[in-house]
């Protein structure tokens, strides 16, 4: 009787608010308990692939308040720049999970390329416009040929045919034709009219006005009225969900559940299905992964560590230091170019987009080679149209209303190397299948 009188009001005993689950997590005591602010230091600190480097940014700032040497100044602010950017995309993802679908994507797309607009708002008040647009045509260009290619290359050394969803990249590639002949009309009126500088002005203000709006009808068919369109491709408009637009970087975006149309087993040698622990090599031997599966599911899963108030502080925090850290580049860039010999175009075009979306960068290739190309087409296609279509046209507009003389006539030759890299990538994309060779090519 004691036995069962024991075992009865074990039975009803109520459960302890710090019970622990299976993974080792309290989450009974996580959920009635917020989380502090000096809690979430550790993991904003430690869990960065680039961060490391933050210890450069104390020493470019003392360096530009100090009146350091330029070149010193502009080194140490661009290394400090990578680390803060990818940390400003793991906060939105942060956020994010605070939100519902469409504000959550909304979130994504406004700071998916903050650090961007950062950089060349604080380069447009000083009247650097040519370093301003080389910046844009350098993170547009390595977006789609250096990231993709490399994205294309690693994957398909780990898988000799992937596949990936068209309706997103068709889409995104559409998007970037009509946002090139946005920069190339310009610079085609003021090398074939007589036209004045401010009809150039002009021009390129009504197209900048076109342009935007015209993302956010993409963001509203992509988000709301064809959603559906995407779901059923495997990319969730969520930020969680790798969207094509704002799609998101580092370790934390997840598995999409399916990826594209299915390859044959002649086309692509191995028969790939929703799941990687249904694949069947192409001999007919079957791989049993599902242990392998189940432990890719939970190292993907969002986690949150930081909550929504400390995900806006810590979205102001480090939105300060990038706009102190673009401004020490901005101010030392010219003086910089000089002392170590490379050309301000140098600089703009290619350093300044591969350093500051380095872990973007990465997140795409590691995307590609684990098999998950739809993020990596998000990460490379979708930053760069987002780029077209909204920072830039966003800048033209601050521009206008600030008084600053910003055009989208970006020469001659650079309109037209922007030009046919979209046309390469329209094509290099438009079945909807990858390949190494296909990304050398890029």
């Amino acid at each position: 009787m004691a036995a069962g009188s024991s075992a009865t009001s074990a039975t009803h005993q109520p459960p302890t608010h710090t019970a622990e689950t299976k993974e080792g997590k309290f989450e009974m005591q996580d959920a009635m308990e917020p989380i502090k602010f000096l809690d979430t230091i550790r993991p904003m600190a430690m869990t960065g692939p680039l961060n490391i480097l933050l210890v450069c940014m104390p020493i470019a700032i003392i360096s530009y308040g100090a009146q350091w040497p330029d070149a010193f100044t502009f080194i140490f602010s661009l290394l400090a720049l990578a680390p803060l950017a990818e940390r400003l995309g793991f906060v939105t993802e942060q956020l994010a999970l605070h939100t519902n679908d469409t504000i959550g994507g909304l979130l994504n797309a406004t700071f998916g390329n903050a650090t961007e607009l950062i950089v060349a708002i604080t380069a447009l008040k000083r009247g650097l416009y040519r370093l301003v647009q080389l910046s844009f045509l350098g993170s547009i260009l390595s977006n789609m040929l250096l990231v993709l290619g490399c994205s294309f290359l690693a994957g398909g050394y780990y898988h000799k045919t992937q596949v990936y969803g068209t309706i997103s990249s068709q889409m995104n590639s559409t998007l970037l034709m009509i946002a090139s002949m946005g920069i190339a009309f310009p610079t085609i009126l003021s090398a074939t009219s007589e036209e004045s500088h401010l009809s150039e002005l002009g021009y390129s203000r009504a197209t900048s006005i076109i342009l935007f709006l015209l993302y956010f009808a993409f963001l509203y068919f992509q988000l709301a009225s064809h959603k559906h369109l995407y779901e059923e491709e495997g990319t969730s408009p969520h930020p969680s969900g790798g969207a094509p637009v704002y799609a998101p970087i580092g370790p934390h975006a997840p598995l999409p559940e399916t990826i594209g149309e299915h390859p044959t087993d002649e086309e692509a040698g191995v028969s790939l299905v929703a799941h990687p622990a249904d694949r069947v090599s192409a001999n007919g031997e079957g791989k049993h992964e599902e242990s392998e599966q189940g432990e890719g599911e939970e190292n993907d899963e969002e986690e949150d560590v930081l909550g929504f108030t400390n995900s806006l502080i810590w979205l102001g925090v480090i939105t300060v230091f990038i706009a102190v850290l673009s401004d020490a580049i901005s101010a030392s860039i010219q003086d910089a170019a000089s002392s170590l010999g490379m050309s301000e175009i140098f600089i703009a075009a290619i350093l300044l987009p591969i350093v500051g979306n380095a872990a973007e960068h990465a997140g795409a290739v590691v995307f590609a080679t684990k098999n998950k190309l739809d993020l990596s087409l998000g990460v490379a296609i979708g930053s760069s149209t987002q780029i077209a279509l909204c920072v830039l046209p966003l800048l033209v507009i601050i521009g206008w209303c600030g008084g600053y003389d910003l055009s989208l006539n970006f020469g001659s030759y650079e309109a037209a190397t922007l030009l046919l890299s979209v046309i390469s990538v329209t094509f290099a994309i438009k079945d909807g299948k990858s390949n190494w060779l296909l990304g050398l090519t890029l």
